[in-house]
């Protein structure tokens, strides 16, 4: 039975029909502690997303082009919305996002003011990318600079934004 099993059809042609064999074992056993752990709520990572936080920080903090106060500064961030409870994927997003604002503004991000932000804006609009993806990115940038100038989450966004 290891090669299946050939069967006559019921066709005019009186063909046969091949029936594949069972999977082996160990297929059965890897999808059923996939399942068992999926119902058990132990968390399933297959995309690695702390891996990923690592590189991101490492990355963050090996980037020439982004100055040291703004590394400082998007750490400090990240730490608070850690508190809050931001998913391990978000904080990746975050990072990236604010790494790439941080290489494009001139100066320190606390010192961007609302011609530099547009400038920003109108250069990731620019970008070959998802409309989800730019609408992500902007999202980060006022999150951020709520966070930056105004302190409180519930609070109105700054004019800079």
């Amino acid at each position: 039975m290891a090669k299946g099993v050939r069967l006559r059809s019921l066709s005019l042609r009186g063909s046969w029909v091949q029936i594949p064999s069972p999977a082996p074992y160990h297929r059965y056993k890897l999808h059923t502690l996939l399942v068992i752990q999926i119902i058990q709520g132990s968390p399933l990572d297959i995309h690695h997303y702390d891996k990923r936080l690592e590189q991101a920080l490492v990355k963050l903090k090996a980037e020439r082009s982004v100055l040291e106060e703004n590394k400082k500064t998007i750490l400090s961030y990240i730490k608070y919305r850690q508190a809050q409870g931001l998913s391990i994927p978000r904080q990746v997003c975050y990072i990236f996002t604010l790494r790439k604002l941080s290489t494009l503004l001139p100066n320190r991000l606390e010192n961007a003011n609302k011609d530099d932000l547009v400038s920003v804006i109108s250069q990731i609009e620019r970008e070959d990318t998802s409309f989800e993806m730019k609408r992500t990115e902007k999202e980060c940038i006022k999150c951020f600079y709520r966070w930056l100038k105004r302190g409180e989450e519930g609070e109105e966004y700054p004019l800079e934004i």
